[in-house]
């Protein structure tokens, strides 16, 4: 059968040929290969049928899911980064529950919107290092446990994540958490090497985004347009809480406009222990009567949800439901994407994204 897909694709690459369409850059198109393994036909098919191609990623780590997925989005390039300013994720509808852009430096207002159910608040107060159903480090835990009334945990919930903020933004990557809900304890940065080891072909590519996750010390990278945010998003059975640190780095490459984007999670309260997000996104058409960019995302994240004899089970299951959020997302994105491009001129369309 694979010769009979092969002339299929062939047929599809000569009808999207016949609409205009122009196919990826060629390093583009490398990348695509050796880093996600698509072929020819997977890159056709995001295109002609209006809808993102997604592939499980090869793993070194017994706990890391990896996905990747490709889309092409009608819209320009600089109109796509007005609108992720507004919602600095690729999270889509039901999943994402509330998302926020943190100041500069960070307010306890802007974790105004931020809840606690009554069992992650009794949760909380009872956590001990080894011991915790919610990822918090030993000092964080200390600095909760001290509060005297329930209600005042989410409040010192909240000055433990600003004051942990307040030290990542000073000294930087020194200043990771390490998680003691479990032992052993794990460093954040520890696994945030590993993922980034995943990610040296930026090394060629966007050399100042490779640099700053893995240097960040602190001060303003050069090159690159950074800014935090939290997020509340549907995850298993317990809504995730996470902090990420986005990163922007824009340049050109063969006469065409680029942006590559990190996605470096420096927080998780459940499930995660380090997630790392790349985008690259590449002006196709900068054309105002039909304006194009291609999307490629990776993720690859560590967990510690997927121990046990029953872990290539719960790996099999994870990955399925991983790559069907991925599709379902870029599906989203690429809608609201182009339908919002549409109505730009309507009710300032521009400014505030679609939910």
């Amino acid at each position: 059968m694979k010769w009979l897909r092969s002339i299929a694709c062939a047929l599809l690459l000569t009808c999207v040929s016949a609409q205009d369409f122009v196919r990826p850059p060629l390093w583009l198109q490398e990348l695509l290969r050796t880093r996600i393994g698509m072929n020819s036909g997977d890159v056709v098919e995001a295109v002609a049928d209006a809808k993102p191609s997604v592939q499980v990623l090869s793993n070194h780590e017994r706990g890391e899911i990896a996905i990747a997925g490709v889309t092409r989005l009608g819209v320009p390039l600089d109109f796509f980064l007005q609108s992720f300013r507004g919602m600095p994720t690729f999270k889509r509808g039901q999943q994402v529950l509330l998302i926020r852009v943190f100041s500069n430096p960070p307010r306890l207002r802007d974790l105004g919107s931020l809840q606690l159910s009554s069992n992650e608040i009794n949760a909380l107060r009872s956590c001990t290092p080894g011991a915790c159903s919610v990822k918090l480090s030993a000092a964080m835990m200390e600095q909760i446990r001290r509060a005297a009334a329930p209600q005042d945990v989410t409040l010192r919930f909240k000055n433990a994540l600003l004051d942990y903020l307040a030290q990542y933004l000073s000294k930087g990557n020194a200043a990771l958490i390490t998680y003691a809900d479990k032992l052993p304890e794990v460093r954040n940065a520890d696994e945030l090497q590993g993922l980034l080891r995943e990610a040296d072909w930026l090394k060629d590519a966007a050399p100042p985004l490779y640099d700053c996750p893995q240097s960040f010390s602190g001060k303003p990278c050069p090159q690159v347009i950074s800014f935090l945010y939290w997020s509340s998003a549907k995850f298993g059975l317990k809504p995730l809480l996470s902090i990420t640190h986005v990163m922007i780095y824009r340049t050109q490459r063969d006469e065409r406009q680029c942006v590559y984007i990190a996605f470096k999670q420096i927080y998780a309260d459940h499930y995660i222990q380090s997630s790392l997000g790349v985008a690259v996104l590449v002006q196709e058409s900068g054309s105002s009567g039909n304006p194009a960019l291609w999307l490629v995302y990776l993720n690859r994240s560590r967990t510690d949800a997927l121990g046990g004899w029953l872990g290539p089970i719960k790996r099999s299951i994870a990955e399925g439901r991983s790559a069907n959020a991925m599709r379902q997302n870029l599906t989203a994105l690429k809608h609201n994407q182009e339908l919002r491009y549409a109505l730009r001129g309507n009710a300032r369309a521009t400014s505030t994204p679609l939910r």
